[in-house]
């Protein structure tokens, strides 16, 4: 796994997960919209019918795929649902290429990604009413909680890109390194593990990081790490998984698997 590759198709669809959300919470406010308009039955007449065809949008963190969900108007009114928030073409900058990443691990450690959205969507999220951008925010703390609470004992991963992602000189000085652990599932998926920003030097911000993977019951083999992993990580991995915390916290590992 290249590491470029990697953080790119990790990337990708992450940024593709969060579009599909904002589509989600867009569809159900189109459809709240008629939804005291009835056809002769009684019955709603403007109703989800699954997908547009898949369709590629390109951005610099490269082609995501996505599925627009169409609706049926019963009533033959001609009655559709356009995704306002989606753009037809994101075009290619190199804001999305640096930023992106940054502002999407924000979210994913505060539980905002409107700064992600805005880098991905451009004005177009603008569009976003003050409801849907409530409803938003209930639904990535749920899905915060759930990602922070995972637990790995039960998970099998062929490999690991051990890695950190360094801000580039047009990002902001208060930007900071980002420890990345992603791991190749049973599935050939390539899955965000856990990461942590980091402002210090050293091996220790890596032993946090590892430490409270071997909480929730991760084991890393070297044997298995690809990429070329820093001094500071494998200082860290001696500590954590050959010194005193190997066999830390059974509770949690029994407990999820």
């Amino acid at each position: 796994m290249e590491s470029n590759c990697v953080l790119t198709e990790v990337f990708c669809e992450e940024a593709r997960n969060l579009l599909n959300t904002v589509m989600d919470v867009e569809l159900e406010h189109f459809l709240l919209q008629h939804r005291n308009s009835l056809d002769d039955l009684g019955r709603p007449s403007v109703v989800r019918n699954g997908f547009l065809p898949q369709r590629k949008i390109h951005t610099g963190v490269g082609e995501i795929l996505i599925r627009v969900p169409r609706v049926r108007d019963r009533n033959r009114r001609g009655i559709n649902f356009r995704s306002k928030v989606i753009p037809g073409y994101l075009k290619k900058t190199n804001e999305l290429t640096e930023f992106f990443p940054w502002y999407y691990l924000q979210g994913k450690n505060s539980g905002n990604f409107f700064e992600a959205l805005k880098i991905l969507a451009g004005s177009n999220s603008s569009y976003l009413s003050e409801r849907m951008c409530g409803q938003l925010k209930e639904i990535w703390k749920t899905e915060l909680d759930i990602w922070k609470k995972r637990g790995f004992s039960s998970k099998k991963y062929s490999h690991y890109w051990i890695g950190t992602i360094s801000p580039s000189d047009r990002l902001e000085k208060s930007f900071q390194n980002i420890l990345v652990v992603i791991g190749l599932d049973e599935n050939d998926k390539k899955e965000l593990l856990e990461f942590q920003f980091n402002s210090l030097s050293g091996h220790r911000p890596w032993k946090s990081l590892l430490t409270d993977l071997i909480q929730r019951g991760l084991r890393i083999d070297k044997d298995l790490v690809i990429g070329s992993p820093s001094l500071d990580f494998w200082e860290a991995w001696r500590e954590v998984y050959q010194g005193e915390l190997v066999g830390v916290d059974k509770k949690f590992t029994i407990a999820n698997k």
